[in-house]
């Protein structure tokens, strides 16, 4: 794609030169040149422009809600680290729902919103400040009243592998409240993920 915008540029300038009229044609060949050597540069320059990461997913989305900004910064991986390290997520993974979240267990939630932060008040608050720098939570609400996907993003773990951890929550309404109807998570790693799926 960039040759043919530059080839463009090229003919154009051909085509320009010609209808100059010009009757020095060492001029025009000079001239040429000089616009050859002008785009050699800009090529090689946009050779060696950064790759610009894909813009974040929108919130509001099933994509935005466990978008993991910080996942977006290279500067979680030390300068002086192997190049081999390769921050990344890992696959997404079947997780055990906590006693008094199940539907039979759940304790008459009236939003998806209240469970889910009762839920990291109950088993994420006190992480942190000290196991966890940041912890994320959002809701997705579905078309159905009784549904929605709830996200809790934890970053900044105290270890020199793990990053970060998301979990991705199906909730279901019931005439009791909300409940964990199913739960997944996922690793952050911040020298890179195994064939397993694990971190390094």
């Amino acid at each position: 794609m960039r040759k043919i915008h530059v080839g463009g540029a090229l003919v154009l300038a051909l085509a320009l030169v010609a209808c100059g009229g010009s009757e020095d044609l060492a001029s025009d060949g000079a001239r040429v040149g000089e616009l050859e050597a002008e785009i050699a540069e800009l090529e090689e320059a946009l050779g060696e422009a950064p790759v610009q990461p894909a813009p974040p997913a929108p919130p509001r989305t099933a994509e935005g809600l466990v978008e993991q900004l910080h996942m977006r910064h290279a500067d979680e991986v030390a300068d002086d680290a192997p190049a081999e390290w390769e921050p990344g997520a890992g696959e997404w993974e079947s997780a055990e729902i906590p006693e008094g979240y199940t539907e039979t267990t759940a304790d008459g939630h009236t939003t998806p919103g209240g469970l889910l932060t009762a839920f990291v008040s109950d088993f994420e608050a006190d992480l942190l400040g000290t196991e966890v720098w940041e912890i994320t939570s959002r809701v997705l609400p579905a078309d159905a009243d009784d549904e929605a996907t709830g996200a809790l993003l934890l970053w900044g773990l105290a270890d020199d592998s793990l990053a970060g951890i998301d979990f991705r929550f199906s909730l279901r309404q019931s005439p009791e409240g909300w409940y964990v109807e199913d739960a997944e998570s996922r690793p952050h790693c911040r020298r890179g993920v195994t064939g397993d799926g694990l971190c390094s």
